[in-house]
Formats: structure tokens, sequence, C-alpha cells
């Protein structure tokens, strides 16, 4: 009963708030509601530009005095169930300018067409103007900047126009520049200066220690870049990961990072394929134990609403152990999205993360509660579907969420 009560209240003040006029010694400061006044012949109450029935008027007052008394009642009954929402800690010097190294070039595993496509998806993220897709909050990029080879800016520039970057304001900021070096894996330093972020792409055959000695002297010598991310592709596994790390001396590049006050996150993937993600994707913290030259892989579930000092994450709870097998590839859409929020997300800093995907069939909400003492009276489903059937995927999460909702309750009881 009090449920339903809470619930009629809620509906009458909504009913209220959607309504242009003001109640007489009732009303708060910048909240509309009805009004009432000194009545006319006519029936109706002058208010100026608008106008109410005056019957309804007094019934709206009753309600309101009723809603009034109701909130009294409802504040002492809410007062011990308030809950605290804890949102990801941003960067904040991020600053007005961007520079992509690398990124509007094709990859040798795929299409000209397709890899500038799907940077153009990084390109409307940084934007953060996009009609399709959402960015960090903290992105405020005025220019964006994107170093191609001299004899490709012609079409790099043709390819990233579309209907969407003429609209939401891209090429307005959009800059594509030759490199001062053709070929070079990396910018000169007058390339960067004036830059506060950076984005690079790297092969592993290409990301050798001395082109991650170069990236930290770039780091040190730029003084208003603040932030740097560098994306190496073809690396197969974690384990793998982990002795990349170790050998390109990325213990030194964080170590000078954290001496200079300057952020820089790796992302290490194995396959950047085209098109759309159809899978569960997973992302794993690397660490490198310089002592004995090995790799620690740890692994934790998190999303990206709720992700402040852990750095993994997981789509559609995903929260099983990075020890599976995995296909060492990732959507390059994917890929990029992740990419930007390691850009926004302070935890990320300084870090090195593993990227790959996991395939649907995974029951990872079964394995993460294999100890409930409710699994056998209310077992989780099964997912059937087929790794492309969308709907079958949105049923089976419901059905799961379904049955921790029944487990919750038998607690209770």
């Amino acid at each position: 009963e009090r449920i339903n009560e809470k619930m009629a209240i809620e509906e009458v003040k909504d009913f209220l708030r959607s309504l242009p006029y003001r109640v007489a010694g009732k009303t708060k400061a910048g909240t509309p509601v009805y009004g009432s006044g000194s009545g006319s012949g006519d029936g109706f109450v002058s208010m100026g530009d608008f106008a109410v029935d005056a019957s309804r008027s007094a019934e709206l007052g009753e309600m309101a005095e009723a809603m009034a008394e109701a909130e009294a009642g409802e504040a002492i009954t809410t007062a011990t169930t308030e809950t605290t929402t804890t949102l990801p800690k941003l960067r904040t010097a991020l600053g007005s300018s961007v520079l992509l190294s690398r990124v509007l070039r094709p990859s040798s595993s795929s299409s000209s067409s397709s890899s500038l496509s799907d940077a153009l998806l990084l390109l409307n993220l940084l934007n953060a103007n996009s009609l399709v897709e959402d960015s960090p909050a903290n992105f405020r990029f005025d220019v964006i900047a994107a170093s191609v080879p001299p004899d490709d800016v012609a079409s790099a520039k043709k390819k990233v126009v579309s209907r969407e970057a003429r609209y939401n304001g891209l090429l307005d900021k959009l800059r594509v520049l030759p490199e001062e070096t053709s070929g070079a894996l990396l910018p000169a330093a007058e390339e960067l200066r004036g830059t506060s972020s950076w984005i690079v792409r790297l092969t592993k055959e290409e990301a050798t220690r001395e082109t991650v000695a170069g990236v930290s002297e770039l780091l040190a010598e730029a003084d208003e870049l603040k932030n740097a991310v560098v994306l190496v592709e073809g690396v197969e596994s974690e384990a793998e990961g982990a002795d990349f790390l170790t050998e390109v001396g990325w213990d030194d590049l964080r170590a000078r990072c954290v001496d200079l006050g300057k952020k820089c996150t790796f992302l290490l993937v194995g396959e950047l394929y085209d098109g759309d993600a159809s899978n569960l994707y997973h992302v794993a913290k690397l660490e490198v134990n310089v002592a004995s030259a090995t790799a620690v892989t740890t692994t934790s579930a998190v999303t990206t609403s709720a992700a402040t000092t852990t750095t993994t994450a997981t789509t559609a709870n995903d929260t099983s152990s990075s020890s599976s097998s995995s296909p060492s590839k990732l959507s390059r859409k994917e890929a990029y999205r992740i990419l930007a929020s390691a850009l926004s997300l302070e935890s990320t800093a300084n870090t090195s993360l593993y990227l790959n995907e996991r395939p649907r069939t995974l029951d990872a909400t079964t394995a993460a509660v294999s100890v409930d003492p409710f699994e056998e009276l209310f077992p989780f489903p099964t997912y059937t579907g087929g790794p492309d059937d969308d709907d079958a995927w949105l049923a089976y999460k419901k059905e799961c969420y379904a049955v921790q909702e029944k487990r919750k309750e038998a607690r209770i009881e």
C-alpha cells in the first residue's frame, strides 16, 4: 500500500510540474506548476499569458495540499534509503588539441576504405558531437589533427569527409597534416608543439625498445603534451603482451612519465578486423615483474560507467577469468571505443592493457555465482542462440537477471 501511495504521489507531482502556472504561496522558486488567483465572470483565472479553468484550479489546489502532506511523511521513510552513485574519475588535463599519428592509414590486414571508415569513428568520438556515438564527458578538443604521409593528404581528407562530419562540426576541427618525415614511426617534436593529447598506432614489429624510448623523449620534450595512448597491434596473447612489455622497456617509460607528471597508456591487441563486434570484449591489465622478467596478469570485471581505480572491463556481465583461451582479435571499431575511454579515464594513466574478444557462449554469470546456496533452487539458463543473434542474447540476459532477483528474494525470506 505504501508503494502504491508513493507512486500516486509521484504521478501527481509530475502532472503539476508539467503545467506552466503558479500556485500562490505554494510554489518553489524555479518550479513551474499551476495557477490560482482572483476569478473572473467567465469562469477562468487570469494569469497574464496563461489561463486555467477555475473549477480545475480548485481541484488541483486540493491535490497540492495532499501532495505537501504526503511529502512530509515520504521524507521520513526515504531518508534512510538514499544511495550513493560512484562515477569514474576523468582526467582533467586533456587540453584542447589532440594529434593522431599513423591512424588515418590502412593496416596490412584491411582495405584502405574500411580502415579509414573505422578511424572516422574515433574522430567522431574525439569530436564529442556525434549523432550516434556517446563520447567521454571530458573531451573538449578544439583541434583534432591527424598526420599522414605527404602523398596521402588529399585522399585521407576525401575519405573522412561524410555527411555526419559536416553536420556535427568535425570538419571545423579536423586538420589532416603531412608528416614532417614521410614513413616515420613517430612524429617530430615540432609536430607535437601545442598538442596536449597524442594517439599513436604501431605494429608489434614497429614498437621496438628504440621506438618506445622515442615516445619517452617526445613526452619529455613537449611541455604541453600531457597524455599519450599507444595502440600496438599484433600481440597474440596476454602472456606475449607481458613479455613484450619487458622487451620494450615499458617500466622505464612508466617511471619517467610519473616523474614528468605525464600520463601514458599502452593498449595491446592481436588482429584488428573490419566491421562491428559480435562477441564480448575483454580488457586485462598487464604488470611486469622486472626482477624475474615475467609478467603477472590480473583480471577483474568492471563496466565503463563504474570504472574508478580498476582498469579492466567486460561487457554483458562477463566476469570470467582470463585463463581461458580466447581469440586474439578485436573489432577495430571496438578497439577505438576502448581507446577513447582509456584516454579519458584517470584509472588508465600509466598502465598497459590487453584487449581481445570472448565468445558469447561463455556462461560467465553462472561461473561467477557458483557458490550461491540457491544455485540448485534457481539455476541460471544456458545460452543457446547464435553469436550474432542479438534478440536471443538480450532474452538470455533478461532471464539471468530474473534468476538473480529470485535469489535475492529467497535470501530475504
